[in-house]
């Protein structure tokens, strides 16, 4: 499942997914901004067919938090 979750977020950014790490910073490592991260949320719904709060956005400090969100939400 992380390894999805990886593919989703280098595919979105356009980097290969040997650079994305479950411990990466989502905004510092990744430099993702709230449009990429807004997109990469919607994959990943889609992806697992489910819905994420977006009001929890803010939540997601590294891959690895917001791969724990999705399990719970699956």
């Amino acid at each position: 499942m992380l390894q999805r979750t990886i593919d989703i977020i280098s595919r979105e950014l356009s980097i290969h997914p040997n650079k994305v790490q479950r411990d990466s910073r989502i905004v510092d490592d990744l430099n993702v901004d709230r449009a990429d991260l807004l997109s990469i949320v919607t994959d990943l719904e889609d992806e697992y067919d489910i819905i994420i709060d977006y009001n929890r956005l803010n939540d997601f400090i590294t891959v690895n938090d917001l791969e724990t969100y999705v399990e719970s939400r699956i």
